[in-house]
């Protein structure tokens, strides 16, 4: 190449100005989180506050606006997130090296009254479902195989997999393996009832059109749980099965697609209609989180989740790990005092599984968290709560409970 046919390379990324460099969440913060990446010497400008930064600050992480002393409380989105292990000055890159973990002890505002119960309006929002025998609405049309156990695990993705390359109706979205790596030699207590009582949510699930229990044939989690007085779904929806009566791996496989055969049949022929929007459950996770996470994505869920609560439907909160640190706050916003105080019992529940293997809620941040911003739990936490929008804490439920109650709801789940 000729040295007159080289063309440079232009940056178009402008450097910040003052006023654009951070943003400062509440009034009372004495850090701002970096829009882009601050350089030392980058001046800052917020609400009358004039910084230099005194070292380098990464995207997302976290710039001192005021003198820190040691041991002082340090807070983004005006709640205490961790104590300076050391003087911090203005200017200076707040996080891990300089910020101390503590666990914090609240005054709780519990609520004194009863909130009553959202209702659907005179003029709801519509949309078209699948309606289940039950009267739910799926958003979705499946075909599940649910493996009882670990043991029926691998049979039961094989089972899914062999619909792959296949054209499945219009109405059909597909068929799905649920393996997981329980079932097997459980004792019989509360692990094998949290087992039962999420696979039966899966085997209902109103996203499922019809469905399958695979099992082994001699694991604990027997498919007869799932069966006959007790089954969760018609007859006609649900078959169980397991490979020591098919005969095998193969015979399962081959009894497993007779069967699908027909559910498929059945399930092109449902039709979508027209339903309220109160027939909406959403399910709310976090994944991946940095510091932009508690500003951007999950304010836009928790505004999502206002909406829903409007037209009666639910929106549920889930993650006990990464409430802790935020639950004064959705204690406060509890429908009653039952509702603040069992979301009470959920973090402390796990707080004593944690302590029986030398755990930590602030073992929860990840390095890539941690990379993204995010100092500890407590500000992963404030974050992440931000998801749940802003009205009432309408119930706290346990892990696979079915929900029941239009609004807000938490789900104590790992």
């Amino acid at each position: 190449m000729h040295e007159g046919d080289r063309m440079s390379l232009v940056d178009i990324s402008l450097p910040p100005t003052a006023d654009k460099a951070a943003i400062q969440l509440h009034a009372s913060d004495n850090v701002a989180i970096a829009r882009v990446p601050l350089p030392e010497g980058q001046p800052v400008s917020i609400g009358g506050i004039e910084v230099v930064c005194r070292t380098a600050v990464p995207m997302g992480h976290k710039v001192c606006l005021k003198p820190i002393a040691a041991g002082e409380a340090i807070r983004r989105y005006g709640q205490v997130i961790g104590r300076a292990r050391v003087a911090i000055q203005p200017g200076d890159h707040v996080h891990v090296h300089n910020v101390a973990f503590e666990e914090l002890h609240f005054d709780y505002e519990f609520p004194t009254g009863e909130i009553p119960l959202h209702t659907a309006p005179a003029n709801p929002r519509t949309f078209l479902g699948y309606k289940r025998e039950d009267g739910r609405v799926g958003t979705r049309n499946y075909i599940a195989v649910v493996a009882a156990s670990n043991c029926a695990a691998h049979t039961a993705e094989l089972i899914a997999h062999s619909y792959s390359r296949e054209q499945l109706p219009g109405n059909v979205d597909g068929v799905v393996a649920f393996p997981h790596g329980e079932g097997c030699g459980h004792s019989i207590g509360p692990d094998t009832e949290q087992l039962q009582r999420t696979l039966v949510g899966v085997l209902d699930h109103p996203n499922v059109s019809s469905a399958i229990i695979l099992g082994l044939g001699c694991e604990v989690n027997q498919i007869t749980h799932y069966l006959g007085p007790n089954a969760p779904r018609t007859p006609d929806h649900l078959v169980g099965m397991t490979l020591q009566d098919s005969g095998g791996t193969t015979g399962a496989i081959e009894a497993a697609r007779k069967a699908i055969g027909q559910f498929i049949e059945m399930a092109a022929a449902e039709k979508r209609v027209e339903v309220p929007a109160s027939h909406v459950t959403l399910g709310l996770n976090c994944g991946g989180s940095d510091s932009f996470s508690g500003i951007t994505a999950n304010p836009a869920l928790g505004y999502c989740c206002d909406l829903l609560a409007a037209q009666a439907a639910a929106a549920v909160l889930a993650e006990t790990t990464e409430c802790f640190g935020a639950e004064h706050l959705l204690v406060k916003r509890a429908r009653n005092r039952a509702v603040a105080e069992k979301m009470l019992e959920m973090i402390a529940n796990y707080k004593k599984y944690l302590v029986r293997f030398g755990g930590s809620f602030d073992d929860n941040p990840s390095p890539g968290n941690k990379e993204g911003g995010l100092t500890n739990i407590l500000e992963k936490s404030l974050g992440a709560a931000a998801k749940a929008g802003t009205t009432p804490l309408m119930d706290v439920i346990d892990y696979a409970e079915r929900i029941k109650t239009a609004g807000f709801n938490f789900m104590n789940t790992p």
